[in-house]
C-alpha cells in the first residue's frame, strides 16, 4: 500500500516541474531601466486592472510616459498568465525574475492620474480655467493621487536612479518613502501645464524647496564660517526684539557701577529656544550670570526657586535688604510648560514664582522683572509689583547678552509685542464666543 507521504512527494515534484518555466520573451531589443520598470509594472497591472484601457487610452498613456505604444499595449494585454506569481521576463539580453512586482500597485496610481488629468482637460476645454479652479472635488482628487504616488516613491527611485531591483521598487508601508527629487516626480506625472496651473505651481514651490535643500547639501564647512561674528549678529537681533512694557520713575537703565542683586532661576539657566523641533545647538549659550561676570558687574545672585521648590524664605531674604542699588527678578516659563506636542491649560506663572514675587516685594520697594517666555503669560501681579518689566520672549543664543544690553542702556528696548498680553483667558473673545471647551495657548 502506497503511503500518503509518497503521494505528497510526487505531487510536490509535479508542481515543481509544472512551475519550472522558460522566461517570457517580452521583446528582443535592449531597454533602459526606466522602460523595463514601466513595462513590468504594466504587465502586473494587466493581470488585474482597475480600468480597461481603450486603444486610444493606451496611445495617450504611452505619450505621457514616453514609452513605445506597441510595447505598452503588449504589456497591458498580459498575454502570459504567470502561474502563482512566478514571473521571469526577458528584455533583449536581460532576464529578470520579477514576480514580486505583481504586489506593486504603482501603475494603478499612474492610470488614476492619467484619467484625472483627462477629466481636468475636458473641464478646462468646456468651461475654462476658472471653472476648473472652482471644482474642489477634482482639485482634491488630483492632490490625493499625488499623495498616493509619493507613498510609493521607491518605484520612482528605480525609474530615475538606475537602480533596477525589486528592493528599490516595492512600496514599504512602514517607511512611506518620499521622492528624493519631487521636481522630477511632478514633471513625470504632469500631462498638461494649463490645467489649474496646478503642476506649474507645485513644481515652482518644489524648486524653491529643492534649491534650499541643495544649499544645505552643499553647505560650507564650519571651518569657513565666522561663528564669532554670527554670534554678535544674534546678540544684535535679539537686542532689538525685546520689549520694555513698564519703567516707573526711570528705574532702568542700570549702571555698571551699581551694586546689583539678581534673583530667579532663569538668570542662571538658559531658556532661549523652543522645545521639540524648535531646539538648536547654540555656539555660545551664555547665561545672564555669565554675561554679568564678563562685564565686571558687581552683583550677587540667589536662585530663589526652581521647577519644584521655593529656595528662599522671608527671613533669608531680609539679609539682602538695603544692600543693593538695583534688584533684577527673572520669571518665566520652563521648558516643560510650553513646547510642541502638547498644549498649555493656563497662562498663569507657576505658584512658586508668584510666591517669590510677593517675598521680593515685601523686602524691596523697587525692582525690575525680566520675563523669559515663548508666549503670553498673566503679568497682572507682576505689573502691579514691579518698577520695570522687560519681556524677552525666546530670543536665541544671543538672548542673555541682549538682556544685558537692554538693562544697562546699551540698547533701547523698543521692540513690539506680536500679540495682546491678556491676564485672563476670559479676555480672549474666541474663548467666550466660539469654543465650547477650555481654551489654551500653545
Amino acid at each position: 500500500m502506497v503511503s500518503n507521504n509518497f503521494f505528497e512527494s510526487e505531487m510536490v515534484k509535479t508542481l515543481e516541474t509544472k512551475f519550472q518555466m522558460e522566461p517570457y520573451v517580452f521583446c528582443d531589443e535592449n531597454l533602459s531601466d526606466y522602460e523595463k520598470t514601466v513595462y513590468i509594472l504594466a504587465i502586473a497591472y494587466g493581470a488585474s486592472p482597475i480600468y480597461r484601457l481603450s486603444k486610444k487610452d493606451v496611445e495617450e498613456l504611452s505619450l505621457w510616459l514616453e514609452v513605445d505604444f506597441k510595447l505598452l499595449a503588449k504589456a497591458l494585454e498580459n498575454e502570459m498568465n504567470f502561474p502563482c506569481g512566478n514571473a521571469i521576463i526577458k528584455f533583449g539580453d536581460d532576464t529578470i525574475e520579477c514576480g514580486e512586482y505583481f504586489k506593486n500597485d504603482f501603475f494603478d496610481v499612474i492610470v488614476k492620474l492619467f484619467f484625472a488629468y483627462k477629466n481636468l482637460e475636458e473641464i478646462y476645454d468646456d468651461f475654462g480655467n476658472e471653472a476648473v479652479g472652482e471644482n474642489i472635488q477634482t482639485f482634491f482628487a488630483i492632490n490625493y493621487y499625488f499623495e498616493m504616488a509619493n507613498a510609493i516613491a521607491a518605484t520612482y527611485e528605480c525609474m530615475h536612479e538606475n537602480a533596477f531591483s525589486y528592493d528599490n521598487t516595492m512600496y514599504d508601508s512602514a517607511e512611506c518613502f518620499r521622492p528624493k527629487n519631487d521636481i522630477e516626480m511632478l514633471s513625470f506625472l504632469a500631462i498638461s501645464e494649463d490645467c489649474l496651473g496646478y503642476d506649474e505651481d507645485l513644481i515652482n514651490r518644489d524648486k524653491e524647496t529643492y534649491n534650499a535643500l541643495k544649499k544645505f547639501k552643499n553647505k560650507k564647512s564650519l571651518d569657513n564660517l565666522d561663528l564669532d561674528k554670527l554670534h554678535l549678529d544674534a546678540i544684535e537681533i535679539a537686542s532689538k526684539t525685546m520689549v520694555l512694557v513698564k519703567n516707573k520713575d526711570n528705574y532702568l537703565p542700570l549702571n555698571n557701577k551699581d551694586k546689583v542683586l539678581v534673583l530667579g532661576y532663569f538668570a542662571n539657566h538658559n531658556r532661549f529656544v523652543g522645545g521639540g523641533s524648535g531646539w538648536v545647538n547654540a555656539y555660545k549659550p551664555k547665561t545672564f550670570i555669565d554675561t554679568l561676570k564678563e562685564n565686571n558687574v558687581n552683583f550677587d545672585f540667589l536662585e530663589c526657586y526652581n521647577e519644584d521648590n521655593i529656595l528662599i524664605n522671608e527671613e533669608s531674604l531680609k539679609e539682602y535688604k538695603d544692600k543693593y542699588d538695583k534688584v533684577i527678578l527673572f520669571l518665566g516659563q520652563y521648558q516643560k510648560d510650553e513646547s510642541e506636542g502638547y498644549d498649555r491649560i493656563t497662562i498663569d506663572l507657576d505658584d512658586n514664582q508668584i510666591k517669590v514675587l510677593y517675598l521680593v516685594k515685601e523686602n524691596f520697594n523697587n525692582f525690575s522683572s525680566v520675563i523669559v517666555t515663548g508666549s503670553v503669560v498673566n503679568l497682572k501681579e507682576v505689573y502691579e509689583k514691579s518698577s520695570s518689566i522687560l519681556i524677552t520672549y525666546l530670543a536665541g543664543e544671543g538672548q542673555n547678552e541682549a538682556i544685558y544690553n537692554n538693562l544697562f542702556g546699551l540698547n533701547n528696548p523698543s521692540g513690539r509685542l506680536p500679540e495682546s498680553w491678556i491676564s485672563s483667558l476670559d479676555q480672549n473673545p474666541i474663548n467666550k464666543e466660539y469654543l465650547r471647551r477650555d481654551m489654551y495657548y500653545t
